[in-house]
């Protein structure tokens, strides 16, 4: 078995979709497909989640905020997040960068550092400029 351990903001209850939502999830699958391609022999992930709270909230009620399961990841889901990412790969390399929104927001107060690329108020090629200058810096 795979072992993660993931925080979230997600109900983490035993029926909650959080656990569903971990079966399909992409990054689960890949690390799977690396492992099995590699040799290894695994059978599944166990996800150990933290839903973050204040440490109050956590000592009241940590049922609620500490939560380990099995998650049996089947594979077609595997080479569903394969097939994923070749599309991906192919589309970027003609040039389309598809969008993550879920990653778009970034804590409290913060978003992703490329957000302005997506919303059309800054070019790619500014990050670009700022990446050069950074590395004739060091």
């Amino acid at each position: 078995y795979l072992m993660e351990h993931k925080t979230t903001s997600s109900d983490i209850s035993l029926h909650s979709n959080y656990w569903d939502q971990m079966r399909v999830s992409q990054q689960l699958c890949l690390y799977l497909f690396v492992l099995l391609e590699s040799g290894e022999d695994v059978k599944g992930v166990w996800v150990d989640a933290i839903k973050r709270g204040t440490k109050e909230q956590m000592l009241a009620s940590p049922a609620k905020h500490m939560a380990m399961r099995s998650i049996p990841v089947e594979s077609f889901d595997i080479e569903s997040a394969v097939s994923d990412m070749q599309d991906i790969a192919e589309m970027m390399s003609y040039g389309v960068h598809p969008k993550n929104t879920k990653s778009c927001r970034r804590g409290f107060n913060s978003h992703c550092g490329f957000l302005d690329v997506c919303n059309k108020t800054k070019s790619i090629d500014s990050y670009k400029e700022r990446e050069r200058k950074i590395s004739w810096a060091k």
